[in-house]
Order: structure tokens, then sequence, then C-alpha cells
């Protein structure tokens, strides 16, 4: 048996449909209804062993306990226990000390260079945190989910939007807190962050601080560089992630090209580009696979996942279209720049907006890209990965 243990986020929940699509032994549990879960779990439990496998994101349900006991339940059934990680690892490091109580407990990060810098920092956790790149949803996958096949073919023959983008371009207020560490000028801490994630695409919050450490020749300690990367995740990441978004759909709409974006945050942008950029609805996340179907380039901007990906790039190349992102090791190791996918440089917004003006101006091409980029994903599928769990 494979239980499959949602929440309240909608997007991880619809990931857990598509894993489980063709499962013949799946079983979905909703942790959200904390009293409904244990009703459930209770007429599981004569069913649930050692080869029962779990599989849950961001440690939902990982700490389950029936009222009575005193272990984790996970722990009392020696069940396999797969924990997907889908932000930072770091937002959940207080919660890692359950590893000590499920033995069978793994975590799994979507980029590589967090789940070997977590395993560094966490000597339980060797052995037992790895990378898994996102999976991508296909326009079968989603349609397969809500039983809607026979639109497929009808979608996918019907590109009529030349760039989208499905996210958020909020300005969070962020107040960056005295960092209490001493040796560290906070300011000009924030600074150097600031600068080396927005300049660097491969910069990551944590080899930010090994930076500052390294150009004011301080030596910190492995607690103080892991509560500095904390506190850049909670503040400058926001700040910088922000300003990356902003400057490149600005450079697009600046060289002309016609932008629609789904998510809040962009009304200011919509008004003083009103001629090229369409702000829509939020989208439910099963829609999102139709809609990508319809473009001809899916924009991307990694929330600095410089190892790894974010599912839209491939949930962009399943659904046939061109993946426009930023630049990622990982990515790079296995998509070819012009040929199954197209990087732009975050320094030179300008410039790859000039390039993405000209690849859309020659639909061949942006065929071959497509088509390649195709063919590359066709084992990125969320039940792709589930089969290598």
């Amino acid at each position: 048996m494979q239980i499959f243990i949602k929440g309240n986020n909608i997007h991880l929940n619809l990931f857990l449909d598509a894993m489980a699509k063709g499962c013949d032994d799946a079983v979905f549990l909703d942790y959200s209804d904390k009293e409904g879960f244990e009703r459930e779990l209770i007429k599981l439990d004569p069913r649930i062993d050692s080869s029962t496998r779990v599989i849950c994101f961001n440690n939902i349900g990982v700490s389950a306990m029936l009222p009575g006991h005193d272990m984790f339940y996970w722990a009392e059934k020696d069940a396999e226990v797969a924990d997907i990680l889908v932000d930072h690892p770091l937002y959940y490091f207080e919660s890692f000390s359950v590893a000590l109580y499920i033995k069978r407990l793994k975590f799994y990060c979507v980029d590589r260079h967090q789940a070997d810098a977590v395993a560094e920092s966490f000597p339980m956790l060797k052995g037992r945190i790895e990378f898994l790149p996102h999976g991508g949803l296909s326009v079968e996958d989603a349609a397969l989910i809500r039983g809607q096949e026979h639109i497929c073919k009808e979608i996918k023959t019907e590109k009529n939007i030349d760039v989208l983008y499905l996210g958020t371009g909020h300005q969070m207020s962020v107040t960056y807190p005295a960092t209490g560490i001493p040796g560290i000028k906070d300011d000009e801490f924030y600074d150097l962050a600031y600068e080396a994630l927005i300049s660097d695409p491969y910069m990551q919050e944590d080899m930010a601080v090994s930076l500052y450490e390294k150009e004011k020749g301080i030596n910190l300690n492995a607690a103080e560089r892991m509560t500095l990367t904390a506190i850049l995740l909670k503040t400058v990441h926001y700040t910088a992630l922000h300003h990356l978004k902003k400057q490149m759909i600005e450079a697009l709409a600046d060289e002309g090209i016609r932008l629609e974006i789904h998510g809040s945050g962009w009304e200011d942008i919509a008004e003083s580009h009103r001629e090229n950029v369409t702000v829509g609805e939020y989208l439910d996340p099963a829609e999102c696979p139709f809609l990508m179907a319809r473009a001809k380039i899916v924009l991307n901007f990694h929330p600095f996942f410089s190892y790894g990906s974010h599912e839209r790039v491939f949930g962009a190349m399943r659904c046939g279209s061109v993946c426009v992102s930023s630049k990622s090791r990982y990515l790079e190791s296995r998509f070819e720049d012009g040929r199954d996918i197209i990087y732009y440089d975050i320094k030179d917004p300008k410039g790859s907006a000039e390039r993405i003006r000209e690849l859309l101006a020659d639909d061949d091409n942006l065929r071959e890209i497509a088509i390649h980029g195709n063919e590359k994903t066709g084992n990125d599928s969320w039940a792709d990965r589930l089969r290598y769990l």
C-alpha cells in the first residue's frame, strides 16, 4: 500500500494526484482535517506495516501520532516515509529531529546543493537526504486527473499566447533584522548578499554567507552560518527574486513582446505596459498545463534553485512549449541552450529580451526547440519521480 498525505496546499496536492495516477494500491489521507485523518488512519491500521510506503511534501503528516500513543505513528509501524521538500530545507530544520525516531524516513530536496549542505550541517541526515528534481505536469497528466482526456489534442494545437508567466510579482514588505552575530556589519552583509543573488545565477543564500565571510576575513561557526542563511531566506531572498522577475518582465514588455501573466502583484507593470502585458486571474494549478500548452514560450524564474529546477520548467516542456529560464547547473547538465531550452542572462535582461523577440519571429525554430524539450522530458513526470522513490 502507498499512502499519499495531502494538506492545505493545492499545488502539492496536485503533484500527489499526478504521482498516484496508475497506482493500483494508492490511498489518500487528508492531514488538513486532523480528526478525519485519525479516523481514516485507524481504519487502515490493520493493513499498515513495514511494507507500507508513505509519500508527502513539506513534512505534511510526518509527525502524525494517534491518540493514546506515545510514538510517531510511522515509527510505530516501521513504514517507509518519503518526505519531499520543495522549499529550501532550512525552512524545516526544526523537524529534522523526527528522523531520530522514524528510522525509515528519508528527505528529498529539489536542489542538489541544498541537499548536500543540509547533510553536512546535520550529520544524522547523511544517507537520508538526497536530490530529487521536481516533476512536471503535461496536458495529458492534467486531463487524466480531471477525466478530460478528450480535450488534449485540441488544446495542444492552439498556440495563441506569445509569452506566458505563471507566478506572483509581489514586492514583499521585508524587515531586515539585526543579525546579532559578532563581526557582522548588518548593512554590509545584506547589501553584499543582495548583489550576489541578483548578479550570479548560481548563487544561493548559504553561498552568499560564505562570500561575505571570505571577503571580510572572518570565521563563522556552523551555527552562525545556518542562522545567517535562515535570515537571508526570510529577507533578501524575496527582494532579490522580485528584482530579477521585474527586470525581465519589463525588458520583455519594453521590447514589444506580448506577455500574459497569471498571478497577483503585477498591476503596476500591467498599467505601465498595458499595450503588451495582460494580467489574468489566479488559476487553479490543475488549469496551468492547459494554458502552458497554448503558449509559444513559458517563462521561468528559479527561486535560487541553482542546482535544481522549478516544476514550471518540466511542465512547460511536457506541455509542448519552449521554456525560457534562468540558469541552473542541473538544467545545464540536461538541456542544451538553443536546442532544448532557452536560458536568459540575469545580467543582461535587454539582450535576453531581444533574443526572445527574434525567437518569436521564427516559428520553425520555436517548434524545433519545443519538440526537443518535450522529448528530453519524457521521463520527468511526477509518476516518474514516484518510480524513482
